[in-house]
């Protein structure tokens, strides 16, 4: 009877000893793991962390733009970019060229527009905002945001800069050489060519300003889904309406390209008359 009460007290001591390890085990797999919760002191939007990661300080850290790329410290923590970086991933196209949330509209074009890049569709209306139209049937994704061109012909010399700002546009045309409605009639058609290549770019400024033999061109173009061109050319020989020539320089950062919609004509100038014209791109 003694040998039996002794293994019933062991069995319990054993018993006890083992649970209270198990419950040691599993008290230690689940008590220590750290939170991952956003810790954001100056209640600037952007995690501490992050900003000490990167070496951020000063007032207005939100709004700075220490790399200089356009983008603001907030936007590139928001994008998961760096804030010392113009080119994060290193693929030589700018952070602010990039498209982060792929709906063919470039950071920067967002930030313009009003539109959120880091949302595909900001209205939540199943349209990307890339394509979204505006009142003429162009899609965003295919509308110049800048054409910077330097014309010399045998007659004259012909220098203007297109700019789009949200959704208003200036022309700025150096000593009045071209009128401003030929400037918007070449944007227009550009913005409604079904395949804007680099050629295809360089024919439409030629018919439409009816470049010749001998005539230089230089300048750029910027679209707002991010690609950018920049054209050189000397025209050597006229077809029809539409030359082609030797001695092209082309660069294409980008190629992505999309469908426009109707064509529009309406010329709104809302600007001065000493070569630098505004107006509303709607």
């Amino acid at each position: 009877m003694k040998n039996t009460n002794k293994l019933l007290v062991s069995g319990l001591a054993l018993s006890l000893v083992l649970s209270q390890g198990v419950s040691a085990v599993a008290a230690k797999g689940t008590t220590h793991k750290k939170s991952s919760h956003k810790v954001d002191k100056n209640k600037n939007g952007m995690d501490d962390k992050w900003e000490k990661k990167y070496k951020l300080s000063g007032k207005n850290l939100a709004k700075q733009d220490k790399d200089k790329d356009g983008l603001s410290n907030l936007i590139e923590y928001k994008l998961k970019l760096n804030p010392t970086s113009k080119d994060t991933d290193k693929d030589k196209i700018p952070d602010s060229l990039e498209d982060s949330d792929k709906d063919q509209l470039s950071n920067q074009a967002e930030i313009n527009l009003g539109t959120n890049p880091a949302d595909a569709d900001s209205d939540n209306d199943k349209v990307k905002d890339g394509a979204e139209k505006d009142k003429s049937g162009v899609k965003f994704a295919n509308k110049i945001e800048d054409l910077e061109l330097k014309i010399v012909t045998s007659k004259k010399s012909i220098q203007f800069d297109y700019e789009l700002k949200g959704k208003k546009f200036t022309v700025n045309i150096d000593k009045k050489s071209l009128p401003k409605g030929q400037v918007v009639s070449l944007i227009k058609q550009l913005e409604h060519s079904k395949n804007l290549t680099q050629e295809e770019t360089l024919k439409i400024i030629q018919s439409r300003l009816g470049l010749k033999v001998g005539d230089h061109l230089e300048g750029s173009v910027k679209l707002l889904n991010g690609t950018s061109f920049e054209l050189v050319k000397d025209f050597t020989e006229v077809s029809g309406n539409q030359g082609t020539g030797k001695n092209d320089e082309l660069k294409d950062n980008d190629g992505h390209h999309g469908q426009n919609g109707d064509h529009d004509d309406n010329d709104n100038d809302n600007g001065d008359h000493d070569g630098n014209h505004q107006g509303d791109d709607n």
